[in-house]
């Protein structure tokens, strides 16, 4: 392998700095040893400056400040029908009253077992107003996957409408009771650092494990979006992911904070190019923001020539969770046009869904790419990626190792090790390579967790 002169130059002065410290102590161990010089370790400083404020402000919160601004906007459509913000949050409001009634308190934790749909979004958002947490649960899932999530979450009740939880002895709340309650304004205390959400991933246990969120993760995320992205409220979000999928929830809230319409596409939609191409045209949709490669690449290759047109309202489209290789996007370009902005997204659940978006992290995250012994690795090295986010709920932590970040670091910092390798290739530049096996792909493109498929295959 021939290398580039620049590349080789930084390679031998890696070799040196490291040398040098042998040199200086010669007690030293191997492990103990920095790898990275000074200069580069300034790169990761460089990029990792980017503290935002963000609003003190809940989940709940953001959004009755919404309503007030957009109130006669459509907040949510499908092929169900349509509600403005004004609708969503009366709506919303009669589902918070009849938990509370029920005796659902902050800090509770509820389930949501029914298929996505409009009312998907209404209940999340009514268990939100409580001050509990929401647990979405797949009705797709087998009855012993959904049993384990209702057994680990020690869930309050579960909200249905027209399918019934596969459980015995759990509370159901039905949407067809909300009539009798009141649609007023719920107030709940609810600090940034409480609950929002938990997602359920199997991981390489193959047992469903429950990652747990909060509002001041999401709230900062969607934020970010909203600069990043340049979203308003004339934009059209077309919602691809499952809820039952950490993606859907920075596309939903980066939509109700700005005032925007949240297009849910529902199981026909997202399984057709043709109906998927349809439904952008009808609604000129202008933003998908958990879309999967997989499919991505689907679009490019299947849609007609003659229905490329349906395509024209899409403005940005990310990516999440995988590669999105240059392959793919020449791909697109060359089917569909330029005209649409695409991103490439990545992060763990227990980061808030995305930490980084090609090529820097997002706003008040850090990025580290350390090797097995938690040292900083220089540009270039193919290692793990590590990512912490302060004031995160430490029980989502897997390794606490605020000492990576040098001095400085406060101890609420929070460092997510990953399994994926990843590398700087460029000064500034992070990239996240693909795991290169198709079918593990097309589970992670609809939300599937790998380590799951053994336990019930045995």
């Amino acid at each position: 392998m021939q290398l580039e002169e620049k590349t080789a130059t930084r390679y031998i002065e890696q070799i040196e700095y490291v040398l040098q410290q042998g040199i200086t102590n010669e007690k030293q161990c191997i492990v103990a040893m920095d790898i990275i010089p000074e200069e580069e370790l300034a790169i990761y400083k460089e990029i990792n400056h980017i503290e935002v404020p963000y609003p003190n402000k809940s989940i709940s919160d953001m959004f009755y400040e919404t309503v007030r601004k957009f109130s006669n906007c459509i907040a949510l459509s499908s092929l169900e029908g349509t509600l403005t913000y004004e609708q969503l949050n009366k709506k919303s409001n009669q589902i918070a009253h009849m938990l509370l009634h029920n005796g659902v308190k902050q800090g509770d934790s509820v389930g949501i077992f029914m298929k996505r749909s409009i009312d998907t979004v209404v209940s999340l958002l009514a268990i939100l107003k409580t001050g509990a947490s929401y647990i979405p649960i797949d009705p797709d899932y087998p009855a012993n996957r959904v049993q384990d999530i209702i057994e680990d979450s020690q869930s309050k009740l579960v909200l249905t409408k027209e399918t019934k939880i596969p459980y015995e002895g759990m509370q159901e709340l039905s949407l067809y009771d909300i009539d009798k309650f009141p649609n007023t304004d719920v107030c709940s205390s609810i600090h940034l650092d409480d609950i929002a959400y938990m997602i359920y991933t199997s991981g390489s246990t193959g047992n469903p494990k429950g990652t747990m969120l909060t509002h001041r993760g999401v709230v900062n995320l969607c934020t970010w979006m909203q600069r990043h992205y340049g979203l308003t409220e004339e934009d059209v979000f077309a919602q691809f992911p499952s809820f039952s999928f950490d993606a859907s929830i920075w596309e939903l809230f980066a939509s109700l904070f700005c005032g925007g319409n949240v297009y849910v596409l529902l199981d026909e939609q997202r399984l057709s190019v043709d109906a998927f191409a349809n439904a952008i045209y009808k609604e000129k949709a202008t933003s998908i923001l958990g879309l999967a490669t997989i499919f991505l690449q689907q679009v490019a290759i299947y849609l007609p020539d003659e229905s490329k047109y349906k395509l024209d309202s899409l403005k940005r489209i990310a990516v999440g969770g995988e590669m999105l290789t240059a392959e793919v996007v020449k791909l697109w370009r060359e089917r569909i046009g330029t005209h649409v902005q695409l991103n490439n997204a990545y992060g763990p659940t227990e980061c808030t869904i995305t930490t980084t978006t090609y090529p820097i992290p997002a706003d008040n995250y850090k990025v580290w790419i350390l090797n097995d012994n938690m040292k900083v690795c220089p540009i270039g090295i193919p290692i793990e990626l590590a990512m912490d986010q302060s004031k995160e709920d430490e029980v989502i932590a897997e390794l606490i190792a605020s000492q990576v970040a040098g001095d400085g670091a406060q101890q609420s910092e929070i460092v997510m090790g990953t399994r994926r390798t990843n590398e700087w290739i460029k000064k500034k530049e992070l990239v996240v390579p693909a795991i290169n096996k198709e079918f593990i792909q097309q589970l992670l493109a609809h939300g599937e967790e790998v380590g799951y498929f053994p336990k019930i295959m045995k």
